[in-house]
C-alpha cells in the first residue's frame, strides 16, 4: 500500500480519535467521526469520455471529429457545422441493457437492467451574418452514464452490504460554426450540464434480544435495516473549440474543451427501518434517521483532441480520432463537516483516493468506417462499423460500515456502534466495439447504430475490523466486476 493510501486512512483514524471524547450528537458522531455510510470520498463519476451524440457518428466508434457534417456536429466538434446549408431536427432513442456480473473472495451476483431514453436531440439553422455563412444549433445530449453495484463483506460471519449506483450526466449545448478561410472553418459550442445520480446503501442488521437455555430468541427480536440513500444532482459549464480543415478528400480535425468545475450537490437520506415482532416500523417507535445536504466539486482539466478522415471513393469513408484526458489532475473539493452547509472546503487530487498508479493523462482512439450504397427511387443506404477503447479510469471506494452483529448498539446507542473501515481500490477498462446502417431519401434519414461494451472492474480491499488501529484485525479480499453493455441508438433527422 502507497504512502497516500496511509495517509488517507491514518487522518479519519486520528480525526475520529481526538473527536470521540467531544460532546457530539448523534449525526455527528455518525457521519464526521465514524465517518459511516459517508458519501464524502466516493466517485460516482467514471465514464470521463463525454462522447458526442447522434447513431451515425456513434455506429461508426465516435470516430467523428473531422467528419462532424450531420446535426450532432456541435457535440462533436462545433467547426463541422458549416457544412450543413438545409433547416434541420434530430431526435436519438437510447435503449441501454446492461448486465453486471460481480464475483468477490465471498460471494456474487448477476444483475441485469434495461431501460430507454431520449439521449440526443438537436435543431440546426443555417444563417448569413455579415455576408458570410453561419450555422447555428442547439442540442441535447447524454454525456455519461453513472453505474456502481457491488456487494462487500464487513464482518467476520460473513455479513455485507450492497451498494446500487445508477444515474446520468446530460448536457444542453448552444453552437456555432462559421468559415474562417477557404477550406477552414472554426466553431464553439458552451455546454450547460445537468443531470444526476442516485445512490442506494443497503445492510441488515441482526436481530438481538436475550437468549433462552434452548439458544432460541424472544419474540420481540429487533431487526435493523440501513439503507442510506444520496440524491445527488449535477451542475456546470463549459466550451467545446473545434477548428476543421478539408482539402480534397482529406479532411484534419483538433477540438479542445474548457476545464469543468462539475457543481454536485448531495441530498443524502439516513434512514433505518426497524422491524420488530415481524412488524417494520410500528407505530410505537419513532423510527431513526436524520437528512443532510453537503456540495462537492469535481475540477476536471482541459481536453483535447485530434481527427482525421478520408475518402477512399465516392461510397467509402474512413476515420480515426485521438482524444486525450488529465484524470490524473482531477481534483474533488468537498466540505470537512458535511451536516453543517457553510463549513470550509477542502481538496484532494483523485489520484491520491487510490493506491494504482495512474498516468497524468489518458488516451481513447477512435476508429470508423462508412461504406455508403445507392438504392432505388434517390436513397441511399449506409452501413457502418467502429471501435473505441475504454482508457483505465480509477475505481476506488473509502468507507465505513456498522458490525452486522451490532443491532442492539445500533437501536439504543448509535454512538457505541462498532464499526470497521472498507477499503476496495482498482480500475475500470475495457472496448467498446460498434455497428450501425442508415438510409436516407429526399427529407428524411433514418439511422440505427449499436454498441457492445465490454468493461472489467478489478479491484482488491482490506476490512479493517477496528477503524481506529491500522495494525488491527483485518480481512483482504479480491473482486472483479464486468459490465457486459448494450446501447441501441434509433435516429430519426427531418431536413426542412
Amino acid at each position: 500500500m502507497t504512502g497516500k493510501v496511509k495517509h488517507l486512512i491514518i487522518l479519519p483514524l486520528l480525526f475520529c480519535f481526538s473527536y470521540s471524547h467531544a460532546q457530539t450528537s448523534v449525526p455527528e458522531r455518525l457521519v464526521n467521526v465514524l465517518h459511516l455510510y459517508d458519501f464524502t470520498l466516493s466517485v460516482p463519476l467514471r465514464d470521463l469520455d463525454f462522447l458526442g451524440g447522434g447513431a451515425r457518428a456513434r455506429g461508426m466508434g465516435g470516430a467523428f471529429l473531422a467528419l462532424s457534417d450531420d446535426a450532432s456536429a456541435a457535440s462533436w466538434n462545433p467547426a463541422g457545422l458549416v457544412q450543413l446549408n438545409k433547416l434541420q431536427t434530430s431526435l436519438s432513442l437510447l435503449t441501454t441493457s446492461l448486465n453486471n456480473q460481480y464475483d468477490n473472495s465471498f460471494s456474487s451476483f448477476s444483475f441485469d437492467k434495461t431501460r430507454s431514453t431520449i439521449n440526443y436531440a438537436s435543431f440546426l439553422l443555417p444563417l448569413k451574418l455579415y455576408n458570410k455563412d453561419f450555422v447555428g444549433s442547439i442540442i441535447f445530449n447524454q454525456a455519461a452514464e453513472l453505474r456502481d453495484n457491488y456487494i462487500i463483506p464487513v464482518d467476520s460471519a460473513g455479513n455485507s452490504y450492497r451498494n446500487d449506483l445508477d444515474g446520468k450526466l446530460n448536457y444542453v449545448g448552444i453552437g456555432a460554426g462559421g468559415k474562417l478561410f477557404s477550406g477552414i472553418s472554426l466553431g464553439a459550442t458552451v455546454n450547460i450540464y445537468g443531470g444526476g445520480f442516485t445512490n442506494n446503501k443497503y445492510q441488515v442488521f441482526d436481530p438481538y434480544g436475550d437468549t433462552t437455555s434452548g439458544g432460541s430468541r424472544p419474540e420481540d427480536d429487533t431487526l435493523i435495516t440501513a439503507r442510506p440513500v444520496n440524491k445527488a444532482s449535477f451542475s456546470a459549464a463549459n466550451v467545446t473549440l473545434g477548428l476543421l480543415y478539408q482539402k480534397s478528400k482529406l479532411r484534419l480535425a483538433v477540438i479542445g474543451k474548457t476545464p469543468l468545475t462539475l457543481k454536485e450537490t448531495d441530498d443524502v437520506h439516513w434512514l433505518y427501518d426497524i422491524t420488530i415482532r415481524g412488524v417494520t416500523n410500528p407505530q410505537s417507535i419513532v423510527r431513526p434517521g436524520f437528512l443532510y445536504k453537503t456540495v462537492r466539486k469535481w475540477k476536471i482539466p482541459f481536453s483535447w483532441g485530434l481527427g482525421a478522415s478520408y475518402s477512399v471513393s465516392d461510397n467509402l469513408t474512413l476515420a480515426a480520432d485521438l482524444e486525450t484526458r488529465y484524470q490524473g489532475k482531477i481534483k474533488l473539493q468537498y466540505q470537512t463537516n458535511t451536516l453543517d452547509p457553510v463549513s470550509p472546503s477542502t481538496e484532494i487530487s483523485v489520484k491520491d483516493i487510490s493506491s494504482v498508479k495512474l498516468k497524468a493523462s489518458t488516451n481513447q482512439f477512435r476508429l470508423g468506417g462508412e461504406y455508403m450504397i445507392p438504392t432505388a427511387l434517390n436513397g441511399k443506404l449506409f452501413l457502418r462499423g467502429g471501435y473505441r477503447n475504454q482508457p483505465k479510469t480509477l475505481n476506488p471506494s473509502n468507507e465505513v460500515r456498522g458490525d452486522s452483529s451490532d443491532a442492539r448498539a445500533l437501536y439504543e446507542d448509535p454512538t457505541q456502534l462498532i464499526t470497521n473501515r472498507v477499503i476496495r481500490d482498482g480500475t475500470l477498462k475495457g472496448n467498446v466495439y460498434t455497428l450501425g446502417v442508415g438510409w436516407s431519401r429526399a427529407q428524411i434519414k433514418l439511422d440505427f447504430g449499436v454498441e457492445f461494451s465490454r468493461l472489467k472492474a478489478e479491484n482488491s480491499g482490506i476490512i479493517y475490523l477496528d477503524p481506529q488501529n491500522a495494525s488491527g484485525p483485518t480481512y483482504t479480499f479480491t473482486e472483479e466486476n464486468k459490465y457486459n453493455v448494450t446501447r441501441l441508438m434509433f435516429n430519426f433527422t427531418g431536413y426542412f
